[in-house]
């Protein structure tokens, strides 16, 4: 499974942002979406994203073509002294190999991570021969 990167726009130091440029678009960009994991055993390919904080109604969804695309436009409601991350409103897309069943998704919600399990097509299973 491969995740598909997200180009950022690129950087002039001429903006009005001034000596604190560099760290305001690395903080903008790093924090603008949470990490995942991506494993796969025999029969499924899995993804875990962690995003603490949102509901399992804040998450969208969605296979196009080849594409799964893992989405919020959540917000935390909660106001900090000091917010390090906020994964409410994200993208994240992922293309999806020849061998997932995209007819077979299934996602769970639970302590902040968001587990994707994509179910491997039959012909992509190992299969075992007795010899006789």
């Amino acid at each position: 499974m491969t995740y598909i990167k997200f180009h950022k726009p690129s950087h002039k130091k001429h903006t009005n942002y001034g000596k604190y440029a560099d760290a305001f678009q690395k903080h903008a960009w790093n924090n603008a979406k949470p990490p995942v994991n991506i494993s796969e055993d025999a029969n499924n390919y899995y993804i875990e994203l962690a995003a603490p904080g949102l509901k399992k109604e804040d998450f969208t969804i969605k296979v196009e073509k080849n594409t799964l695309e893992v989405s919020s436009d959540a917000s935390l409601k909660k106001k900090y002294k000091k917010q390090e991350f906020d994964y409410g409103k994200f993208v994240r897309k992922f293309e999806l190999p020849h061998t997932a069943n995209k007819d077979s998704i299934a996602a769970k919600y639970e302590n902040g991570i968001l587990n994707i399990s994509i179910e491997k097509k039959v012909e992509a299973k190992p299969k075992t021969v007795n010899i006789s």
